[in-house]
């Protein structure tokens, strides 16, 4: 008998995917330029060495890559499997459930070991320019691979907990998330409080704190990979490996059998599953609030009443603002009891994380409804209606304004406080500066907003594969982002006469207008579109091609 059949036809099949060979080459050249990019812009500013620079600059994207690759290769391998009805045929043979899950994870992880080795020789080149050593390489490598298998890891156990894709993503990229800070969260908490209201002294609280709880996760192995910090506590090293790879077999020994119980329809019957779903709206109306919201919902429109059945979809978001508004909540404490310290980096950090994760969450959002009606096949139901194309791409405009209105206000208005704030703090001569960035990354947002709308609308009714969010997210974020360090590149090769000139609100100002520029030019391509051609697409199932001339 074949040893690991799955593992052996998964492989196969992997081997044989186009982009499995143009995905490692496209990794190769992109940290090829990001070296070249980096080595042109430093050397222009006349900073001396490159190597343990370099080195720091291509280990952290490779970081990315292997930390991202669970929640964009492994969190829909399995739910892929179980929308299709296929899950179950895999398991009348006399496979095992962690042969299945040995052989998803095979077929997934090919293409990250090649985009992951194709980055290796980029990143061994920093030891010729020197500063870096042998072992500070093969220490860095085995983090990288060893964080690889953790996220692919955590990415199929993620698939195994629901049957919507971009659900599951959104379990994998948390999973990741409490892999890499949960620990040290939960101990910094414990400490802050120990400090505060048990006056515990702090040379206790440290050694505490290091002992405990600051090396269990995925992140501070990385900074004790590098001499400096492998010199001096060589251990965080050997304790955030051995992290890392309990990780991984806790999370592939879950996902084997969460494997085999989902393969006859166990897995979903337990108790967790019919709270949760008590917790969707129901077909009937269980109160008299609920049937009162629901004729609100229609009377906005059919699209707001279909949408408003999934009324628990943003509970995560407002977990997240409750948390940022917890936090921030002590950071203002704080301020006003420690006037000399500054916590403008921590407001913009807070922000920075916020903004990104919700706007992610929108990106996600925005192509969502129409995406799964065309694969259920009710998004030709819908047409057969008396609704327009119009009514229908209106009514879901509206209804994604309804759900996104209250948490876009929200993060606004933190940003209103902590630009009040920071001006009230004394910015002295950067005041201008601090003003105009805050006033840049609240345009940003709501400019964003409304391009992840209609495009993501757009992509939603359009898009042949079964990937939305990635591209919306290139699209309106990616591009800004490139040109940016085009500009940088620029201001490296020709000179920063143009940067001194424009001075930093001038900078500021230019990156508004193009990053601006960018949202509102997607969105009304996406709004044409959807207009002049969303019925001939709408009614095409993912997969299926448009004919030429229809």
């Amino acid at each position: 008998m074949t040893l690991l059949p799955v593992v052996e036809r998964e492989m196969r099949v992997a081997s044989r995917r186009r982009w499995t060979y143009w995905g490692r080459t496209a990794a190769g050249v992109a940290s090829v330029l990001a070296m070249a990019w980096w080595v042109l812009l430093r050397r222009s500013l006349g900073l001396g060495s490159l190597g343990g620079e370099l080195f720091a600059m291509t280990s952290f994207l490779a970081g990315c890559v292997a930390l991202l690759s669970g929640p964009l290769l492994t969190a829909d391998v399995v739910s892929s499997e179980r929308r299709e009805g296929t899950l179950g045929l895999l398991f009348l043979t006399d496979l095992r459930g962690w042969e299945v899950s040995l052989g998803k994870l095979a077929a997934s992880s090919l293409g990250a070991f090649f985009y992951l080795v194709s980055m290796l020789p980029v990143l061994a080149v920093s030891m010729l320019m020197g500063g870096v050593s042998a072992a500070e390489y093969l220490r860095m490598v085995a983090w990288l691979l060893s964080t690889m298998a953790c996220s692919l890891s955590l990415g199929l156990l993620a698939s195994t907990m629901s049957v919507n894709a971009k659900r599951a993503g959104a379990w994998a990229l948390g999973l990741i998330v409490m892999a890499c800070g949960l620990v040290p969260a939960v101990g910094g908490l414990a400490y802050l409080l120990g400090a505060w209201l048990f006056d515990v002294p702090n040379n206790i609280l440290d050694g505490w704190y290091e002992t405990t709880s600051a090396w269990v996760s995925l992140v501070p192995a990385y900074f004790h990979a590098f001499d400096s910090g492998y010199s001096r506590a060589a251990v965080y090293y050997t304790r955030g490996m051995g992290v890392s790879w309990c990780l991984t077999a806790a999370s592939l020994a879950w996902a084997s059998w969460r494997m085999s119980r989902l393969a006859k329809d166990e897995g979903t019957r337990g108790g967790g599953a019919r709270w949760w779903a008590r917790t969707k709206a129901p077909r009937g109306c269980r109160s008299d609030a609920d049937a009162a919201r629901r004729r609100r919902l229609l009377e906005l429109g059919p699209m707001c009443w279909l949408l408003g059945r999934h009324r628990w979809r943003t509970a995560w978001v407002w977990g997240l603002l409750a948390l940022a508004a917890l936090v921030n909540g002590l950071v203002i404490y704080l301020n006003g009891r420690l006037a000399s310290t500054d916590f403008e980096a921590f407001w913009v950090g807070t922000s920075l994380v916020l903004h990104f994760l919700l706007k992610l969450w929108m990106a996600a959002e925005a192509p969502s409804q129409f995406h799964e009606d065309r694969r259920s096949g009710a998004m030709e139901l819908l047409l057969t209606t008396p609704l327009t194309a119009q009514e229908i791409v209106s009514g879901r405009l509206a209804a994604l304004w309804r759900r996104w209105r209250v948490p876009l206000g929200a993060v606004l208005a933190a940003d209103v406080l902590q630009l009040a704030l920071g001006v009230a703090k004394g910015q002295g001569n950067s005041a201008d500066e601090w003003i105009w960035f805050w006033v840049a990354r609240m345009t940003f947002l709501v400019a964003d907003a409304w391009a992840f709308a209609w495009m993501g609308m757009w992509l939603g009714a359009s898009t042949t594969g079964h990937r939305t969010t990635a591209p919306l997210l290139g699209l309106v974020l990616g591009i800004p982002w490139l040109g940016f360090l085009l500009y940088l590149l620029m201001v490296a090769t020709i000179g920063n006469a143009l940067f001194q000139a424009l001075g930093e609100v001038g900078n500021i100002l230019f990156a508004l207008v193009g990053g601006t520029l960018n949202s509102v030019l997607w969105a009304e391509w996406g709004r044409r579109r959807l207009r002049e051609t969303f019925r001939e697409w709408a009614i095409l199932r993912p997969g299926e091609r448009r004919q030429k001339g229809t």
